[in-house]
């Protein structure tokens, strides 16, 4: 009878820690979800149906600095004649190691996307932009947060390359 009742204390504890690890890790990805001030920024700024530049401006606060800075260094001050492509930053930015590859592209895209928006803003004298105009943009972000979220639970990033991103994009 006492070896029993070992045995079952010993599975009543591999229980009890189960179910306690289970919990906690519960637990900690809400309070990442939610509590994290820059995924609650980028969700709100994707419900929002009509963008205005604060919006935008919102976003590309909330991209990696390191390529913020970058990019804005090559284009700060520069006309649309002058404007480096897509194509030539990109290839400036793969000589920078210590960034992830995809992460660079997609906030690549994201910034070019964003002067795009405001410069259509710009021009059309319009406070506010569509949800239409903005369907490049908003796809963007959600494979931003989808590839942080998958990172965040240990996983490989889903959007890590330009074929990949392309074939999203609508």
């Amino acid at each position: 009878m006492g070896i029993l009742l070992q045995i079952l204390s010993i599975l009543i504890a591999l229980v009890a820690i189960t179910v306690s690890w289970q919990i906690v890790r519960n637990t900690h990805r809400i309070a990442f979800h939610g509590e994290s001030a820059w995924r609650k920024a980028l969700f709100e700024a994707i419900d929002n149906p009509r963008w205005t530049a604060a919006d935008l401006e919102k976003i590309r606060n909330r991209m990696n600095l390191k390529i913020l800075a970058f990019y804005e260094h090559r284009c700060f001050g520069t006309d649309d004649s002058q404007q480096p492509s897509f194509e030539k930053l990109r290839h400036e930015l793969d000589h920078f190691a210590e960034l992830d590859k995809g992460e660079k592209s997609l906030d690549l895209r994201i910034f070019f996307e964003i002067d795009r928006l405001l410069r259509l803003l710009n021009e059309s004298n319009r406070e506010t932009l569509p949800y239409s105009e903005t369907r490049i943009l908003r796809q963007l972000v959600r494979m931003k947060l989808k590839n942080d979220w998958l990172v965040f639970n240990g996983q490989n990033k889903e959007f890590n390359n330009d074929e990949i991103i392309e074939k999203w994009l609508p």
